[in-house]
């Protein structure tokens, strides 16, 4: 009997919104754990978020967004399909 391959399937909002804030990190020379400071959580818990970015609550996506310097359109944007 032949294996069965599984397709990865990539969330493009995920994606999105991952590549929309650790772009700006980049772009705002921040480490990650000077970004979870300010978004109230550990550094383990911002790199669990990178994996599963739909678990960001509205309220730390709005903190990211200030800390960033992202426009709130561009988030809006970046979660709309």
């Amino acid at each position: 009997m032949s294996r069965v391959k599984y397709l990865s399937t990539v969330n493009q909002t995920e994606q999105k919104v991952v590549e929309l804030l650790y772009g700006a990190m980049e772009r705002e020379g921040l480490q990650k754990r000077d970004v979870a400071a300010a978004l109230g959580m550990t550094t383990a818990t911002l790199l669990r978020r990178r994996k599963s970015p739909l678990d960001f609550t509205l309220g730390e996506l709005q903190k990211a967004c200030r800390t960033l310097h992202i426009p709130i359109d561009d988030l809006r944007s970046a979660i709309t399909l």
